[in-house]
């Protein structure tokens, strides 16, 4: 099939291939699929991906990848029964995860990557049914989770893990794949329906009644809650009470909820995107994308046609380099487009399209994306990079054949220059892990000549100078997602985060040196 590809702008898209043909790792599980279409949270911990797998004897469990050698990490629901690990989070060096066995029921785990180091933190006897969801590592450095209707946090021990607040169940609404909770402040943020309003609440050491809305129907969606410069954004989807169902933005300073107008009107939005905790991005299906924040006015930073109310279908996206890479829509029979924005109308373009259709998901490793489109229906598989900070788009690889067989490529990690994905090509083989040597694209830099110099310790981010200079730095997970921003001063240590691995952004003297920690 011939291809054409539209290129916006100055983006210069390689059209030779990267890499090489992806290679079958090993069939674990002879009688199924070793991954899940379904299950499939991921976490770097040292030189180890940690995912959920099944062997084929276990069901699905916490599986590891090191050295290019997979398995089965713990057994933690014995034999044939399954944990179902999910929200892998790095946290105090180590991954903390949801999971449950037929002893306890559902319970927060945690893993420093050895069998004998994976243990159950904690599992509630009042709900055991209820799973940990809505994982979060706040800035104070604790780990915030519901399970049923109660709002937990903890320092990573059982002994320093305790129940804060009731009716303050987190979770991501299905029908809209957005969550009523995010980080705010020191603690988090969420809004459930209490006093038959939608009621917007603030949490650290325990949960403070921040503000409420007019009365919700008991089937209200909550959804949409993100952290924006000056306060705190939200929607409810409300089919029986309609002068509800709106965009909602609270500002901190004014203590004030108000409907967000967008155009001049009061319009709902079905999806959105937050953006390190400055923007949110949302879509009002026909007309295109906005950013906005709790005060100010809403932009509209791209043009867009697809209707996103297919139940259950996120926008997909990953973060790179102070940007988010997303899916602006599918152009069925054939083609994806694929946009990038840091939040503004002027950091926002259209950045590639391609012939294939069906895209599952995106993955970051540092300072570069990864995307595949053609996953589904028949259509070639082509894999593609970006980079983050010249938003190059490099051609990887494409299948000479497609696979008719549903979300036949999901992305799982990077691993000493190697894509890592979830493979169905086959039904006599399965869902298995396949690689393709991406070394091409992640061969290092050498770096530019500064006169300054970034030391790291185990717990310190030191920038030597000669003299004492202001510098702002930002820490990122390896997904590429914002952990924290801090202030400093060169030759004065700066506390590494809570997560123990990430990258840094660092600006000093109009310079930006980036690396890893």
């Amino acid at each position: 099939m011939k291809r054409t590809y539209l290129i916006l702008s100055m983006l210069m898209l390689s059209l030779s291939s990267a890499a090489q043909e992806p290679e079958l790792l090993t069939d674990l599980n002879a009688a199924g699929d070793g991954l899940s279409e379904f299950y499939y949270s991921t976490a770097y911990l040292g030189d180890q991906l940690l995912f959920p797998l099944d062997n084929g004897e276990t069901g699905i469990e916490l599986g590891t990848l090191i050295n290019g050698e997979l398995s089965v990490l713990k057994d933690i629901n014995p034999g044939i029964a399954e944990s179902r690990p999910v929200e892998l989070t790095n946290f105090q060096g180590k991954v903390y995860f949801s999971a449950e066995d037929i002893d306890n029921g559902g319970g927060l785990w945690v893993t420093d990557g050895t069998e004998a180091g994976t243990e159950l933190i904690f599992t509630s006897t009042s709900t055991s049914t209820s799973r940990p969801a809505g994982l979060q590592v706040a800035r104070n450095g604790l780990l915030y989770f519901a399970i049923g209707s109660n709002l937990y946090r903890t320092n990573g021990t059982t002994a320093g893990t305790e129940m804060i607040a009731e009716n303050a169940g987190l979770a991501i609404d299905w029908q809209h794949q957005s969550p009523n909770y995010c980080l705010y402040e020191n603690g988090i943020a969420y809004v459930v329906r209490y006093e038959g309003k939608a009621s917007l609440f603030a949490a650290d050491e325990s949960a403070v009644l921040l503000a409420q809305t007019e009365g919700i129907g008991n089937f209200a969606d909550l959804y949409g809650m993100a952290e924006v410069d000056g306060g705190l954004v939200f929607a409810i989807a409300d089919s029986f009470t309609d002068d509800v169902s709106a965009v909602y933005r609270f500002d901190e300073d004014q203590e004030t909820l108000e409907k967000a107008a967008f155009n001049g009107e009061v319009q709902l939005m079905r999806r959105f995107i937050p953006l390190g905790g400055q923007y949110q991005i949302g879509y009002i299906n026909g007309d295109g994308f906005y950013s906005f924040m709790a005060n100010g006015p809403s932009e509209k930073i791209l043009e867009g046609t697809p209707e996103f109310n297919v139940q259950g279908v996120p926008i997909v996206h990953t973060y790179v380099s102070d940007k988010v890479l997303f899916r602006v829509r599918d152009t069925f029979p054939g083609g994806e487009e694929i946009g990038i924005s840091d939040g503004t109308p002027a950091g926002t373009r259209l950045l590639f399209t391609t012939e294939e259709s069906y895209l599952t998901n995106m993955i970051t490793y540092g300072e570069k994306a990864y995307v595949v489109t053609g996953t589904s229906n028949g259509f070639q598989q082509e894999f593609h990079v970006v980079d983050g900070q010249s938003e190059e788009v490099t051609h990887l690889y494409t299948s000479e054949a497609g696979s008719s067989l549903t979300r036949s490529v999901i992305l799982i990690g990077i691993q000493d220059n190697r894509l890592y994905f979830a493979g169905n090509f086959d039904e006599q083989i399965g869902r298995e892990m396949y690689s393709m040597d991406i070394s091409a694209v992640t061969s290092n830099e050498a770096p530019e000549a500064t006169p300054y110099e970034v030391l790291i310790s185990e717990n310190h981010l030191l920038l030597k100078g000669q003299t004492a200079t202001n510098f702002a730095l930002t820490f990122f997970d390896l997904q590429g997602r914002e952990i924290s921003q801090v202030l400093g001063v060169s030759n004065e240590p700066i506390e590494l985060p809570f997560t123990n691995f990430g990258l840094y952004r660092l600006v000093v003297d109009g310079q930006v040196l980036r690396g890893k920690f």
